[in-house]
């Protein structure tokens, strides 16, 4: 119901809706580096979304890091060196 209101809201306020945020397509579109972190037990963003918007990054560098049994938002608690130093590394790659 939250979502539903919030995106309801949204339209109302700004002329866009939640289903207008088509994820794939934005990805398509960036030209940034980006990092997909994503753990594999995370319910709120399905797992089974990551490999999509991984596949759909053809412009510029990009990486990823599956947090191995965390769920949504908890891969640095759960594997706190790893993903800080996959961060530094990513961070300090070159172009």
């Amino acid at each position: 119901p939250l979502m539903n209101t919030t995106s309801w809201l949204c339209q109302q306020r700004y002329g866009w809706s939640f289903s207008e945020a088509r994820q794939i397509e934005q990805v398509k579109k960036s030209t940034k580096p980006m990092l997909f972190i994503h753990g594999d037990k995370d319910a709120f963003v399905p797992y089974a979304m990551l490999r999509p918007l991984f596949d759909a990054k053809t412009k510029g560098r990009k990486a990823i890091f599956i947090a191995k049994g965390s769920v949504h938002a908890m891969a640095y608690r759960d594997h706190h060196k790893e993903y800080t130093a996959r961060v530094k590394a990513f961070l300090n790659a070159a172009e």
